[in-house]
């Protein structure tokens, strides 16, 4: 009986000890490569035509396409007509960091989008003080007001209406052109 205790332990040893090689794993080794390959750059393409007014609003505008063009505001808004088709854009003007700026409300059909250094810009060819000069947007005219309240009506300037904005001259200017009338002869 001894005899047979030590021979079903020994083959008991013996299967575990078998076990437990097969269970032990070599952990393979790989290599990294030296430079890691960079993606080949995919062409970006639009699949349809005109714009998410998501995409716009807080857009810069510029007054033309060229290094030397001006940023003259950014797009705060946008009025849909009653067929459904946008018919201004507003443009946040003056101002610093959101503080001091004027909204003005312009023919949506002025706006351009121009290609810029391979990206897409709004244009409106225009100066930014021009802009300035043009009535504020009233934003109440779009929503309910009490009959009485007083709200003026606004409409979209048209081109002509940028063409005809006073710009007042800044102060500097002033006093160039009133020394210029008012020179005197050295005697």
């Amino acid at each position: 009986m001894l005899r047979e205790l030590v021979t079903a332990s020994a083959v008991g040893l013996l299967m575990v000890g078998g076990a437990d090689a097969q269970s032990s794993t070599e952990v393979p080794t790989t290599t990294v490569p030296a430079t890691p390959a960079t993606p080949e750059p995919v062409q970006m393409v639009k699949k349809a035509e005109g714009h998410l007014a998501t995409d716009l609003l807080g857009r810069t505008v510029y007054n033309g396409t060229s290094e030397e063009s001006e940023a003259i505001g950014d797009v705060n808004d946008f009025t849909v007509g009653p067929d459904g088709q946008i018919q201004a854009i507003v443009i946040g003007v003056g101002g610093f960091l959101g503080l001091g700026e004027k909204n003005v409300a312009i023919e949506y059909g002025l706006v351009k989008f121009e290609d810029r250094n391979d990206s897409e810009v709004l244009v409106v060819e225009t100066t930014a003080e021009k802009l300035d000069a043009l009535e504020p947007f009233e934003e109440a005219a779009y929503r309910p007001v009490p009959a009485d309240e007083s709200v003026n009506e606004t409409r979209p300037a048209t081109a002509q209406d940028l063409n005809n904005a006073p710009v007042e001259k800044a102060p500097e200017e002033l006093i160039d052109s009133e020394a210029d009338r008012n020179v005197t002869p050295a005697n």
